[in-house]
Order: structure tokens, then C-alpha cells, then sequence
């Protein structure tokens, strides 16, 4: 029985991706998501990667909810060559405005968004 679930649990990760990412839920405690905050404030200022990375990552940001949803990439921060966090914000005129952290990860040689969290919204 033990050793079923112990394969089932496995398939479950490795089919939904998680298995490499130990991020919190985007809709976890507040407890939680201050951990992701801390990781940001930890992580690299000095890029980890090529200047090629960085407009990729980019691209990847602009691209994951498509034009304009993001229309500001602000700081990166690296984890490592391969995981960077970014801040990003959504302006949406005199109407409002939001912020979010985007996780994202080098997988195969394509940067890919694995979580993105909100940060605040006015």
C-alpha cells in the first residue's frame, strides 16, 4: 500500500513540474510567501548569467501572460545561473496598478516562469 502511494506521489510531481521547485504556493500563508520575499532579498544582485540570459528572461516575463499584462520588469535577482526572481509591475493607467515576484528557471536552455506571486495591487 505504502509503496503504491510512494509511486503514485512520485508521477503526480514529475507530471506537474514540481518536483524541482521548492516554492510556496502563490496562495499559501503569509508566513510562507515572507520566505519568498527573503529569498529575493538573499539572491544575487550581480547577474549570474549573460546579458543574452537577461533579455531572455525577460522575454519569458512579457511573453508568460502576454503583452501588456506586464509592462515593467524591474530588478532580477539571481539564485543561481540557472533560477532568477524578478519584480515586475502592472500599470493600468490612473485606474490601478499591481506588483509581483516572477520565480523563474533555466530548463533545457529556455528561461521559463515556474510561480509568480503578487505583491501588492492599489
Amino acid at each position: 500500500m505504502r509503496f503504491g502511494y510512494l509511486i503514485w506521489l512520485w508521477g503526480f510531481v514529475t507530471l506537474t513540474g514540481c518536483a524541482n521547485s521548492n516554492w510556496p504556493s502563490p496562495d499559501a500563508s503569509p508566513y510562507e510567501l515572507a520566505s519568498v520575499q527573503s529569498q529575493f532579498d538573499k539572491a544575487s544582485i550581480k547577474p549570474l548569467g549573460s546579458k543574452a540570459d537577461m533579455i531572455e528572461i525577460k522575454k519569458a516575463i512579457l511573453s508568460y501572460r502576454g503583452e501588456p499584462s506586464v509592462n515593467y520588469v524591474g530588478e532580477l535577482r539571481w539564485l543561481s545561473p540557472t533560477q532568477v526572481m524578478a519584480k515586475c509591475a502592472l500599470l493600468n493607467g490612473n485606474v490601478g496598478s499591481s506588483g509581483y515576484t516572477y520565480v523563474l528557471e533555466k530548463r533545457s536552455g529556455i528561461w521559463k516562469v515556474i510561480v509568480v506571486y503578487m505583491d501588492w495591487i492599489s
